[in-house]
């Protein structure tokens, strides 16, 4: 069993940050910065569940039937993972999910490159993960984990943030990485994301879809409204 993984999957609560765990435990050898999770329901239809680094409306409302002709759906007849890559231009042609408006958001984050893993349980579909990237292949992709393992751990993740459902209507402070607390210290004192970048040495694409994370974990339409929100939980300063 990878152990690595294990503990941070275990203390995911729900499917954003089991989303956010995917992308930044480097499971290929490439860098990839978006992570969308959808379970496939008792009607056959794919259902957006968790998403994390990906800018736009979300989670999306449309059901993606099993038997859609888009690329993703094709995939998913796969037992294992599937790369796609000119994914920007399949987006922009809606070739992804013909059906709903994810092919919309993914051309607005400029992915260049998708991996959809599937998600399999006793041999049966009930989900999926697509991992997203803004730059494209140079390598042949390879996996840092042992695959069965990693559908394992998955199995036990997914199910667990389906099950979670707390009891009280109180937004709990939300979990942030090591990366959200350098980029809202830095929002919170009225940088702009060209700053954030510079200052943290990360590209403007990364830094804008971390704003936009923390803009939905605070649950707050825009970065004073984050950086107020902030204060009042005694994240910044």
């Amino acid at each position: 069993m990878d152990t690595n993984l294990l503990m941070p999957l275990a203390q995911c609560r729900n499917f954003t940050e089991l989303a956010q765990v995917l992308v930044e435990s480097n499971l290929y050898n490439h860098d990839f910065t978006g992570c969308l999770i959808a379970e496939v329901g008792d009607d056959g239809r794919i259902r957006e569940a968790g998403r994390y680094g990906i800018a736009g409306p979300g989670p999306s409302s449309d059901a993606v039937p099993l038997w859609d002709e888009g690329l993703v759906a094709q995939a998913l007849k796969l037992s294992t993972p599937t790369v796609i890559e000119n994914a920007l231009e399949a987006a922009e042609e809606r070739r992804l999910t013909p059906s709903s408006d994810i092919d919309e958001t993914l051309a607005l984050n400029g992915f260049q490159t998708i991996v959809t893993i599937p998600l399999r349980s006793s041999g049966l579909l009930n989900g999926v993960i697509g991992l997203a990237s803004v730059a494209p292949l140079t390598e042949d992709l390879e996996m840092n984990y042992d695959y069965d393992n990693l559908q394992s751990l998955l199995t036990l993740a997914t199910r667990s943030a389906a099950y979670s459902n707390p009891t009280n209507n109180k937004q709990p402070t939300p979990s942030l990485t090591m990366r959200d607390r350098a980029v809202l210290r830095l929002l919170t004192n009225g940088y702009t994301n060209k700053e954030i970048a510079k200052e943290l040495n990360l590209s403007l694409p990364t830094v804008k879809l971390s704003v936009s994370n923390l803009l939905a974990k605070f649950g707050v339409p825009g970065r004073k409204s984050a950086a107020e929100k902030a204060r009042e939980l005694g994240l910044a300063s």
